[in-house]
């Protein structure tokens, strides 16, 4: 009971909240794990994105993002003992197609939702997984892009991108961000104004 009235107080949260938003608005979000894709869902944004459902290490998902041709390239199927499909992306960069139940269908998606980008409303989260190291929250913060934000689980002062989410003892944000913060619909990475950083407003 306590889900479902969590849940549906959720769904007026975001109803009040998508009055305040500009519709229709097609924006691309490159994020090394879930939230990307959660986040657009929330704002009711098309996906025109690749890395959506789906988690990518920390260090690799800096290193692609380098150069965003590196998300342009041959898959090939990796051996796991994950319940779903993982992928090599260039002989470089590993993908855990988590919420897909075959690796066709999963590359599929990867290139249909590539062929969408907005490559002139680019937008970068690096949340700070527990494959997320110090060196990788550096790199992440130099990298030339307006748009970027890192999620973290303490203060970094000398990282200008790096945005504390509360509540973490460890720096293993991964599953727990996307967790529900009491009973009132709100969830952990709501301590961010999405609409302000993706420029939602009227």
């Amino acid at each position: 009971m306590r889900k479902i009235i969590t849940e549906n107080l959720r769904k007026i949260r975001l109803t009040f909240r998508n009055r305040k938003v500009k519709k229709n608005v097609n924006k691309t979000i490159l994020c090394n794990m879930c939230l990307g894709g959660v986040i657009s869902h929330d704002f009711k944004m098309k996906f025109c994105s690749p890395t959506v459902n789906l988690m990518i290490p920390a260090n690799e998902f800096v290193s692609m993002i380098e150069n965003l041709d590196n998300l342009n390239g041959r898959f090939r199927s990796q051996n796991s003992d994950k319940m779903y499909p993982v992928g090599l992306l260039n002989d470089k960069y590993t993908v855990h197609f988590i919420h897909y139940n075959t690796f066709s269908k999963a590359v599929d998606t990867w290139k249909r939702r590539l062929s969408r980008m907005n490559y002139s409303e680019m937008y970068f989260i690096l949340v700070e997984t527990a494959s997320c190291s110090y060196e990788d929250l550096v790199k992440f913060d130099s990298l030339p892009y307006e748009h970027k934000i890192a999620l973290v689980h303490k203060n970094y002062p000398e990282i200008k991108s790096a945005r504390v989410i509360k509540g973490f003892d460890g720096k293993n944000l991964y599953g727990e961000i996307l967790g529900y913060q009491g009973l009132w619909g709100k969830r952990m990475y709501d301590q961010i104004n999405w609409a302000e950083f993706l420029n939602l407003g009227r």
